[in-house]
């Protein structure tokens, strides 16, 4: 059985403001996968209002609630990203990164035509949907 846990993550939205223009990350998206809750927080707006940290990932334990590890700034700017075996297919801006799950680190970095949206697995293909078409990766063999 699950125990329900609430966290805050609202120090994560990196929030400013100026005289024209408020701006914060929210959370894109989120997996739990043995006991490791990895979140994905993306910023909306030109990525400059937020001195490029923002579409990164964090791993956080939900045994202890510390944070593993925190992905490079500018590596989960899609809709979602998916886990498959050790690794975390993200993208930000034409490029798909593969992360290990384990570091956060990136390990792999494809290019695509377009901007990134969503990445979906599914047997031995990943189905990328940039800005305007969806697109097929055989990658994942």
């Amino acid at each position: 059985m699950h125990k329900l846990t609430a966290l805050d993550l609202t120090a994560f939205e990196n929030r400013k403001s100026s005289d024209f223009l408020e701006t914060w990350q929210s959370i894109q998206w989120a997996v739990v996968e043995d006991n490791v809750l990895y979140v994905q927080h993306k910023g909306y707006g030109y990525q400059g209002y937020y001195d490029g940290k923002t579409a990164y990932i964090t791993a956080i334990s939900l045994e202890d609630y510390r944070i593993l590890w925190t992905s490079s700034p500018l590596t989960a700017g899609g809709i979602i990203f998916e886990m498959i075996d050790n690794s975390i297919y993200c993208g930000f801006g034409k490029h798909i990164f593969v992360l290990d799950k384990f570091t956060g680190k990136r390990v792999q970095s494809i290019s695509i035509k377009e901007g990134i949206g969503y990445l979906i697995a599914k047997e031995d293909t990943l189905y990328v949907y940039s800005e305007h078409y969806w697109d097929i990766y055989d990658i994942l063999k």
